[in-house]
């Protein structure tokens, strides 16, 4: 699926310098990172959520997670959520074969930038098609969408995975204690 019209319109009238970025289909920040060969860090992660009675659209680094209590804080909000996608696809009017693209404007609700992502020069944001992307300078980007910008993203912390269990052998019965070796002094060669 080729970059949608309305995005591409979006950022064409507003004359921003861009590189559109044409690559295999992706479904992740992560494959779209190991795709386009450069950190994770610099892939915006927009994410739509439910604030009260409305919506947002907040974006972070594809590196980071999105702290909901950061948010309500951020928001002096009594309840935020991440929706169903069906909630989504409902509100945003989105096609069944579109992903979402950061450019809230577009969807007609108010974007939240997270600070840590905004320090960056330049950032790649997903258009809603898996095979296009843009690279964009983020001082556009906050030009273009005047998004709330505060501090409401945790680091990935990625756990250790836990030691293999000892495999049983094929055919071994359950609670058979295992056979008794002798312990021998290895002998000294003269």
């Amino acid at each position: 699926m080729p970059m949608p019209t309305n995005v591409f319109s979006h950022v064409e009238s507003a004359k921003l310098d861009y590189k559109h970025l044409v690559h295999r289909v992706v479904y992740t920040a992560y494959d779209a990172a190991q795709t386009l060969r450069v950190k994770v860090g610099d892939i915006a992660k927009p994410l739509v959520l439910k604030v009260d009675k409305g919506w947002f659209c907040a974006v972070l680094s594809a590196g980071h997670m999105l702290d909901l209590k950061k948010v309500t804080k951020l928001l002096k909000a009594k309840r935020v959520r991440i929706p169903t996608e069906k909630e989504v696809i409902a509100a945003l009017k989105l096609k069944k074969k579109q992903g979402l693209s950061p450019f809230g404007s577009l969807y007609k609700i108010p974007v939240l930038l997270d600070k840590a992502f905004a320090k960056n020069a330049k950032g790649i944001f997903p258009t809603g098609s898996f095979t296009d992307s843009l690279l964009l300078k983020l001082k556009d980007f906050v030009r273009l969408e005047s998004p709330l910008i505060g501090a409401f993203a945790a680091v990935k912390k990625f756990k250790k995975p836990k030691s293999a269990k000892k495999k049983k052998s094929i055919g071994a019965k359950k609670n058979t204690p295992a056979k008794k070796t002798s312990k021998r002094k290895p002998v000294k060669k003269k």
